[in-house]
């Protein structure tokens, strides 16, 4: 009775022993109790760009980031459409999504190309600018959209996939200038939607003259557009950039020169931001771990796409077009980069 009462108690002590390692080890490695963040693996649905080019790199190294800061996370990357992914992610369909502030607001406003409100938007963090260019066939000989007002040119156009941010874009350039798509219609013009891939290669092939895509920089379908045709980059009125921004939210940018071997000036357009939109109704827990996953990783980021090369901390929150989700607002203001509340 004695050997069984000593041994019960030895049990007792080596139980009450691993109970303590486990709990300081907890402790150590931030568990809930200390970071009210549970360190576990994550699986998540996130909604890309076109299954190639720069929005699919950029995809994967976000997925990467989750993976780096919760190992053996499940990360399925799916490719979408900027304008669509908006769509889904207000359904509860994904985790996440690649979007663009027009889009956002857009969406959260009901304005075209949507047809209501979209009210379970939020966003986690910017990614990067989204820059609009107009290539023509060098062969026109102009190099600036006013060229192409003023002498009602009949070319034939590209103006991105039906209902993208690319198409409603171009109806707001031409806008600005008080015209329509019909105008140009009217004038002699030929109207097509395609996407960047086909837009240079019809542009490569002569079957189109112009072609306006809204992507980061440098893009690598014009660069190799470049080799195989001679092309330029048309400019915009700086009257007409002010309106722009100042109507419809976009941003003043200017495309360095030497971004692409023919461009030898800097070059004036604008611009909207690309972002990563979540569902308003996420859990706070899986947001918040989602941008700690994005910030503490910002480094890496920065090594995935050129475009992303200037990103700062500070950045990460500015010009979202819609609100933070709650679970980013949170760990921002922990991080610092948002002032904590005063109480």
């Amino acid at each position: 009775m004695n050997k069984l009462y000593r041994s019960a108690i030895f049990l007792i002590l080596i139980i009450t022993i691993f109970a303590v390692s486990g709990c300081s080890g907890k402790s150590a490695a931030g568990d809930p109790e200390t970071t009210g963040l549970k360190n576990e693996k994550m699986n998540l649905t996130l909604l890309g760009s076109s299954p190639n080019g720069p929005g699919l790199i950029i995809m994967n190294g976000l997925a990467e980031c989750i993976n780096k800061s919760y190992p053996d996370s499940i990360v399925t990357n799916i490719p979408g459409n900027l304008a669509t992914n908006i769509i889904r992610i207000n359904n509860n369909e994904a985790d996440a999504c690649m979007t663009n502030t027009f889009m956002a607001l857009a969406a959260t406003s009901g304005e075209d190309p949507y047809e209501k409100k979209m009210d379970n938007l939020a966003a986690v963090t910017y990614l990067m600018p989204e820059v609009y260019q107009i290539v023509i066939n060098d062969d026109l000989g102009i190099d600036s959209f006013n060229d192409f007002i003023d002498n009602k040119m009949k070319i034939r156009i590209s103006a991105g996939m039906t209902g993208s941010a690319t198409a409603q874009f171009v109806q707001q350039l031409l806008s600005a200038y008080g015209l329509s798509i019909q105008d140009t219609i009217d004038w002699g013009c030929e109207i097509v939607y395609q996407n960047i891939d086909n837009s240079a290669q019809m542009l490569t092939d002569n079957r189109i003259d112009m072609m306006v895509v809204g992507i980061f920089l440098p893009t690598p379908t014009i660069q190799e557009l470049a080799q195989n045709k001679d092309i330029a980059l048309l400019t915009i009125d700086p009257e007409v950039i002010n309106k722009l921004c100042s109507q419809q939210k976009y941003y003043n940018y200017v495309i360095p020169a030497g971004t692409y071997t023919f461009l030898k000036e800097d070059l004036k357009t604008v611009n909207n931001n690309a972002i990563i939109a979540v569902p308003k109704n996420s859990s706070e827990e899986n947001v918040y771990k989602m941008t700690k996953a994005f910030h503490e990783n910002l480094d890496y980021l920065k090594t995935i796409h050129a475009s992303m090369a200037g990103i700062t901390a500070e950045q990460m929150i500015n010009n979202l077009g819609i609100d933070l989700h709650p679970g980013a607002e949170k760990y921002y203001r922990e991080a610092g980069i948002i002032p904590q509340k005063q109480n």
